[in-house]
């Protein structure tokens, strides 16, 4: 970022280019403010600026979750709990264990899982994705 010779400086932004489109994207919050993008595109912006910055357990395997937008989302993990890596997360003790990770601004556990804030943002449109993937991670494990 940089500030423009006698002129007063926008809020905090960075800068998104696609094909012959370029927008000026505030940080706090994430939104246009100069420019514009395709809609498609935009939405691509924001999604990898969504960012986790609160939460609560609210029930078994559930947390409520407040992302920068000022978005709260409910996300009730229970059916994509499967697999070496999310499994563990079976363990109720383990599950309430979660914190925001500092970098990323999404949701981890001390066992290295994680979601991406973007799944995490638009869980009921990504609810079914999710469920297909832990069958899958049902499956994939290794017999010994």
């Amino acid at each position: 970022m940089f500030a423009e010779p006698d002129e007063p400086h926008h809020r905090p932004h960075f800068y998104a280019y696609y094909q012959n489109h370029a927008a000026a994207i505030s940080i706090d919050p994430i939104e246009v403010i100069g420019g514009s993008l395709p809609q498609r595109e935009r939405r691509f912006v924001e999604a990898w600026a969504d960012r986790v910055t609160s939460f609560t357990v609210v029930a078994p395997f559930t947390l409520q979750t407040v992302f920068n937008d000022g978005k709260e989302q409910v996300v009730d993990f229970d059916s994509v709990l499967e697999g070496d890596l999310y499994g563990p997360l079976r363990d109720e003790e383990i599950f309430k264990q979660v914190e925001i990770d500092p970098e990323v601004h999404t949701l981890v556990w001390p066992n290295g899982a994680d979601f991406d804030p973007y799944i995490l943002h638009d869980w009921p449109d990504q609810l079914q994705y999710m469920k297909k993937l832990a069958m899958s991670w049902k499956t994939d494990k290794v017999e010994t």
